[in-house]
Formats: C-alpha cells, sequence, structure tokens
C-alpha cells in the first residue's frame, strides 16, 4: 500500500494511472456514500463518483497538500 506522500507524489507525475487506480480503490466506496447520503439518487451518486475522479485527475497539479488528499477528494464531491 502507498504512503500518501508517494501516493501523492504519483498521481501528480505525467503518468498518474496507477495512482489513480489506487485512489479509486480507497475512496470510490465512501465517495458514493456520500454523494448517497446527500442526494439520495444512486445514479446519481455515481455519476459524482466518475466525476469527482475525472476532476482530481484534471486538476491534479493545483492540490497543495495542505490536507490530505483523500480530503480533498471529498471536497471535489461535496
Amino acid at each position: 500500500m502507498l504512503e500518501e506522500a508517494s501516493l501523492l507524489e504519483a498521481f501528480k507525475s505525467d503518468e498518474p494511472s496507477q495512482a489513480l487506480s489506487v485512489l479509486f480503490e480507497r475512496y470510490a466506496d465512501p465517495i458514493y456514500r456520500l454523494a448517497l447520503g446527500l442526494l439520495r439518487d444512486p445514479q446519481a451518486a455515481e455519476d459524482i463518483v466518475q466525476e469527482t475522479f475525472l476532476a482530481a485527475l484534471t486538476h491534479r497539479h493545483q492540490f497543495e497538500g495542505r490536507s490530505k488528499i483523500g480530503t480533498w477528494l471529498y471536497r471535489i464531491a461535496y
């Protein structure tokens, strides 16, 4: 299991696919539960999960590391 710092470094690299896979494994279910709790719509919650990871991938270089990466992903989802 990758540590937070090395995971973040890999995610911000030019080839983030492996790190994105690890992040998805760790955070997809909790983000889905967050979205489902807020929206009460399973399909919309699934869409939020996809949109969250797409936004994170697109804007990964903007993550400053002032919080944990999971916190950042939850904030994107919210």
